[in-house]
């Protein structure tokens, strides 16, 4: 007789799990309140590297936010266009930082509600960048992304980020 190795992992589902459907059409259980990224890292530590963006029932969202039970759900990564609008407005993010660590006077305004082109924050330090201030927050942003920089989405209501803005 032939050896034949197959292995089959069991997990009790619990009452407080979620079915998330995947595109190949296969379920995965994950508890209550997990999001993208957790979904990725169950199905492969490689495949968690490589996400930036979850398309959730046809829209685009963050990794961070929860999933819920019977979402469909498909992990994107960098190569996807989808996946641009993301990594822009995180380069913005990251632009912002390096400008505010820099020049810390400065006055910094939002950017484009969409990324798909690009990004740009508005910034005022009292004067116009030179070309050695690019060259400077360029080498910056850089140094930021290569420690490791991350930003954490929060959602407020009103009143709190009223308080937030009146302590700037």
């Amino acid at each position: 007789s032939s050896a034949c190795g197959a292995f089959f992992v069991f997990r009790e589902i619990s009452m407080s799990d979620i079915q998330i459907k995947l595109p190949d059409g296969s379920s995965r259980a994950l508890a209550q309140g997990a999001n993208a990224r957790e979904l990725a890292r169950s199905i492969s530590p490689q495949l968690a590297k490589k996400v930036v963006v979850a398309l959730v029932n046809g829209k685009i969202q963050d990794l961070a936010d929860p999933l819920n039970d019977g979402d469909q759900v498909v992990l994107l990564d960098a190569k996807c266009s989808e996946a641009h609008d993301v990594i822009n407005h995180s380069c913005e993010h990251v632009l912002a930082a390096a400008v505010v660590e820099l020049f810390p006077q400065a006055q910094v305004t939002m950017g484009p509600k969409n990324h798909q082109e690009g990004f740009y924050y508005d910034f005022d330090i009292g004067r116009p960048f030179l070309e050695e201030d690019i060259a400077l927050i360029e080498k910056k942003m850089a140094s930021l992304i290569k420690s490791g920089i991350s930003f954490k989405k929060s959602w407020k209501n009103k009143a709190q980020a009223r308080e937030i803005f009146e302590k700037l």
